[in-house]
């Protein structure tokens, strides 16, 4: 994933002076890459991976954009039931929980930011029905302090809802590029991605 800068990978008008970052990868970037380079834009040449937000983002390209990615990989992140937004109050999540905020208004209200592209929650189970769903990939390490709950609470609906997802742990990694280069190669094989 490119960087997000903190936009959560939607097009958010109020961020800064303004971006576009929902359309920035699909209508800009990828036409680039692929009218540049001798790459494919068949559907089953592509995937795309991300670590931490950028395994948000990875997702929500690939499940509000099925057409375009056979598989997706989110290192260190998960989707989240965005009906309940959670916040704490205050302290070290402080400016997390403004920034939800932020993306909530951006959407014009609860409603509007649980219909947007971040809700990858809801939207998998319409995917699988209707067999669109592209190849899905997750892990986390067991000492991540900023994911590892959120992690298991997903990896607990997938179950529930019989999500044909990979999921992978690793005991005492936490929020860190040594447990990222090592998932990156195992995510590659999941997705059945050939190495050079």
């Amino acid at each position: 994933m490119p960087s997000g800068a903190n936009s959560n990978y939607v097009n958010w008008p109020g961020f800064a002076t303004g971006y576009n970052a929902w359309d920035y990868l699909t209508k800009e970037l990828m036409p680039l890459i692929q009218g540049w380079f001798p790459s494919s834009s068949r559907r089953e040449d592509n995937f795309i991976a991300g670590l931490s937000m950028g395994g948000n983002g990875a997702m929500q390209y690939a499940v509000g954009n099925p057409e375009k990615f056979a598989g997706a990989a989110s290192l260190s992140n998960a989707p989240t039931d965005l009906k309940t937004p959670k916040y704490d109050g205050g302290g070290a999540n402080a400016l997390f929980n403004k920034r939800v905020e932020n993306l909530v208004d951006n959407f014009g209200g609860l409603e509007g930011y649980v219909n947007s592209p971040i809700n990858v929650w809801d939207r998998l189970p319409e995917l699988q029905k209707a067999g669109t769903l592209p190849k899905l990939y997750f892990c986390c390490g067991s000492a991540d302090p900023l994911i590892w709950e959120k992690y298991q609470i997903f990896k607990a609906h997938a179950k529930e809802i019989g999500l044909p997802a990979q999921f992978e742990e690793a005991e005492g990694y936490s929020h860190e590029w040594r447990f990222w280069d090592m998932f990156i190669e195992k995510a590659l094989d999941a997705l059945g991605i050939a190495k050079l």
